[in-house]
């Protein structure tokens, strides 16, 4: 696998992107463009218009594209499956409609001798197969087609190809057929039959209409005012996908995501997730080697099996450049194995736990859940990385879809707060008829509840105190500290009024720590403190070994973060251990 790549984009409020492992926030922004063409209305004559004494004119759309993402253009292009197809006169005015079939066929009537017309094959669709239009940019909302002329003195038949060089339309075309098959993935697993066994899991049909903004050649960071590095982001709260083109006018040397199928999936995924889930994730950059929030690590633990299991290929796959750039000029932007750990997530050498701040150790945990299901190639039963015979799990999606958009044992109930895998796997332990995931949580690092993150605490309590590990590399700061080691995240429910929160810290070892108290409102982001209800960060060599928050607060549920650092930069790391207090009550881990 090759070294990660570190793009220099900081952290931006309203985004979930998928590029080499980063994201950023989830909270919605306006894209800096100012709409100003409205998006056209599908095709108006559905079903097709007949005609007296008519023509036929029928044939097949496909697309060409790339192997792996920036291999060769495969000799045998793909269909065009259920698209719009629209029929224009000389004026441009839209006298026929008609769709692709499962097999990029279409067919249509039009009146004899009347004189040449246009027929456009769009990437767009709005059906009961999938919804979904690929647009060139939220300013003119124009969506992309191939097309081509034909008379009416006779019937006649077309093929119409869409080509994956020059103009690279068949990227358009790509992402829409990805998007399909999304959709006849989860038909296929979350089908009234799949569903039947579990309670409170709702039957898919097709998805909500996406809109997916795509260019050749442009890079949508360009919207966000970032630098020249490459990125595909799903919009929350917008409908809104944008997918990677290239940069700067390059389609064949630079990162292009139109034919990276992890990538389109991926982002789609955040999609899926945000229609028929809940989402807490704060956003923020992210890669696959580092403890990050274990909000946006199931988000994007998610959306990296979600794409696995609709290409049903064990592996998410980020590619640069491809085969027409010329020699060494290909890569694996980013390629991870789902049957594999990496060293930096080997649950061999993490405290259990510790896979719930990682995003591609959820990923896995959900892929080794579901397989084997129907795979071809990478990751399938023939596949000598796989770890199938290492398995006693294999529930089918529908139990994770039950808890991934549940009501009552999922995550759209009433009770789901800061979302997160611990909570996701409460919520799996409780679903009826339902597989133990113990074995395959255990080999990913993962605890199967909240004990690591969002924590309910019980109030009055009786317990010893608790202990936390000071990491010795942090310097004191939110960016340097390890959300898992030097950090206990413990959940509150205040019913308004004053609110006091006290800690009182014991020292453990022979190297001395500090200690920090925040208490976060609901949705913050770890380290912006313009997102805690308040703080108290004292030092400890000053102020003694207490920290107190005295506050009145609204009702709602709170975060109480108690973070250790050392004494001083560099003075290295030890156990230690505190006592936690609400309203002078003792308050004590409840997972």
């Amino acid at each position: 696998m090759n070294a990660f790549k570190r793009l220099p984009i900081a952290a931006v409020p309203g985004l979930l992107a998928g590029f080499l492992g980063f994201s950023c926030s989830t909270k919605k922004v306006n894209i800096p463009v100012t709409p100003v063409a409205p998006i056209a209305s599908y095709c108006p004559h559905l079903p097709s218009r007949t005609f007296p004494s008519p023509v036929t004119i029928s044939g097949v759309a496909q697309y060409q594209f790339r192997n792996n993402g920036n291999g060769t253009v495969n000799g045998t292009p793909n269909p065009v499956r259920h698209a719009e197809v629209e029929v224009l006169d000389a004026a441009g005015g839209i006298v026929q409609c008609a769709e692709t079939d499962g097999s990029g066929a279409f067919s249509f009537q039009l009146p004899a001798g009347t004189g040449d017309y246009t027929v456009k094959v769009n990437a767009r669709a709005n059906n009961a197969n999938v919804k979904a239009y690929v647009m060139n940019n939220p300013t003119d909302n124009s969506y992309h087609s191939i097309s081509t002329s034909v008379g009416t003195a006779e019937s006649a038949s077309l093929t119409m190809t869409a080509p994956a060089t020059g103009s690279v339309v068949a990227g358009a075309f790509n992402i829409l057929d990805k998007i399909l098959d999304a959709n006849v993935f989860l038909r296929a697993h979350a089908s009234a039959a799949e569903c039947a066994a579990f309670a409170g899991c709702p039957t898919f049909t097709v998805a909500p209409l996406a809109y997916v903004y795509w260019t050749a050649g442009f890079n949508p960071n360009a919207y966000l005012g970032g630098g020249a590095g490459g990125v595909s982001f799903f919009l929350k709260g917008t409908n809104e996908l944008y997918i990677l083109g290239g940069i700067a006018g390059d389609v064949d040397s630079s990162d292009c995501d139109h034919f990276d199928n992890s990538i389109i999936l991926h982002e789609y995924g955040h999609f899926i997730e945000a229609s028929y889930s809940a989402s807490d994730s704060p956003g923020g950059r992210h890669a696959p080697n580092e403890v990050i929030d274990p909000r946006l690590a199931w988000s994007e633990g998610f959306a990296n099996f979600f794409q696995a299991a609709v290409t049903g290929k064990a592996v998410y796959r980020d590619t640069e450049g491809n085969v027409s750039c010329g020699t060494g000029c290909t890569q694996a932007f980013h390629d991870e194995d789902l049957e594999t750990v990496e060293a930096y997530d080997d649950p061999a050498t993490m405290a259990a736990g510790e896979g719930n701040f990682r995003e591609f150790a959820i990923s896995r945990l959900l892929w080794d859940a579901i397989d084997p299901h129907p795979v071809s190639g990478e990751g399938g039963a023939g596949d000598p990385r796989n770890d199938l015979a290492f398995e006693t799990v294999q529930s089918p999606f529908a139990e994770v879809w039950t808890v991934f958009t549940g009501a009552v044992t999922g995550f759209k109930s009433a009770s789901a707060r800061f979302r997160s895998s611990g909570l996701f796997l409460s919520f799996q332990r409780a679903v009826a008829g339902g597989q133990d995931w113990a074995t395959i949580r255990a080999r990913e690092g993962l605890s199967g509840d909240q004990r690591d993150f969002a924590t309910p605490v019980a109030v009055p309590g009786a317990c010893g105190p608790q202990t936390l590990q000071v990491n010795g590399g942090t310097n004191g700061s939110f960016e340097a500290s390890n959300l898992f080691y030097d950090n206990d995240f413990h959940a509150h429910y205040h019913a308004s009024g004053p609110l006091t929160v006290r800690v009182e810290y014991s020292q453990l070892g022979g190297t001395p720590a500090d200690i920090d108290l925040i208490v976060w409102k609901n949705g913050f982001t770890y380290g912006k403190l313009g997102d805690a209800l308040a703080t108290s960060r004292r030092s400890r060599s000053t102020d003694g070994s207490t920290e107190q928050i005295s506050v009145t607060a609204p009702a709602g549920w709170y975060m109480i973060n108690v973070m250790g650092l050392p004494h001083s930069t560099g003075a290295g790391g030890t156990a230690m251990s505190y006592d936690l207090y609400i309203n002078g009550q003792k308050a004590c881990p409840d997972p």
